[in-house]
């Protein structure tokens, strides 16, 4: 019997304690690879606006720097959008539906932080630096950040295909059981409960390296995700690829609470980015 585990229904100890306390935990950012390069995300510091023009050549000419991203360039190469892959519905019974959405903006932002571009350099400086010198012109147009007033039907819309901001809904229970209880209840009693945004923030940020050689199409993306199978799926079917063609080696994760379930933008910027360059590629998130 493995001493490890001990008998059916006792608590199992934890393996992987020891490694890591001792330092000897093993993620994305310590992984490094020969003539790789490093990619930043710039991001909307407005919440609803339109992309008027992002200048290129701004930041073309400076140092280390090897590319820079755009929508446009994903759109011009047949990058589709990320999959919406929950199974809600709008309140009318059709199915959930959003702006599409893009690795990269295409047209208009529609929250603080969306990625507008990315910039890939010899380095994480360098990226950085020219990042933050990159010019963009944006038009600013009304943004809602209320749930309440996003649901009122003179809100500014962020999707075009529908007639209101509601993307979904969902109901549980019995409505007509519920009020008959309230009909004969002694009191009553009505209150407004406020969610409030709740974000997970893991102590080891997200990091992806993905490795594109000049010599094969194949891709391995190096990534600290908690849906291995759900990443290489999405992955596929974002670039148009045989399963085969793409590998994601997985190592440790660290924290995630949630927040590495999902498929982020990143996860095709980094791709997409290798497979252009054709060398490797990291992006580790900051804090």
């Amino acid at each position: 019997m493995n001493p490890n585990f001990g008998k059916s229904g006792q608590p199992m100890r934890r393996l992987e304690d020891d490694r890591l306390l001792r330092g000897q935990g093993r993620f994305v950012d310590n992984l490094n690879f020969s003539k790789q390069a490093y990619l930043h995300v710039v991001r909307s510091y407005l919440g609803h606006a339109k992309i008027k023009n992002i200048i290129i050549d701004s930041i073309s000419g400076m140092s280390g720097v090897l590319a820079v991203f755009t929508g446009e360039d994903l759109a011009r190469d047949g990058i589709l959008p990320i999959p919406m892959t929950l199974p809600y519905k709008r309140p009318g019974g059709e199915p959930a539906l959003s702006a599409p959405y893009h690795a990269l903006a295409q047209e208009r932002v529609r929250f603080v932080g969306q990625p507008v571009a990315v910039v890939v350099a010899e380095s994480k400086a360098e990226a950085l630096e020219a990042g933050e010198c990159l010019e963009i012109e944006f038009e600013e147009i009304p943004a809602v950040t209320d749930l309440q007033q996003a649901a009122v039907p003179d809100a500014p819309r962020l999707c075009d295909e529908l007639t209101d901001n509601i993307g979904a809904a969902q109901t549980e229970g019995d409505a007509e059981e519920v009020e008959q209880a309230f009909a004969q209840a002694e009191h009553v009693t009505r209150m407004e409960l406020v969610n409030n945004r709740v974000v997970g923030s893991p102590l080891e940020p997200r990091g992806l390296l993905c490795e594109a050689y000049q010599n094969t199409e194949k891709l391995i993306l190096h990534s600290m995700h908690q849906s291995a199978t759900r990443l290489h799926s999405v992955l596929c079917a974002v670039f148009q690829l045989e399963p085969e063609q793409l590998q994601i080696i997985v190592r440790d994760i660290g924290g995630g609470f949630g927040t590495k379930v999902a498929v982020h933008p990143e996860d095709i910027l980094v791709v997409y980015a290798a497979k252009k360059l054709k060398r490797p590629v990291k992006w580790t998130a900051t804090r």
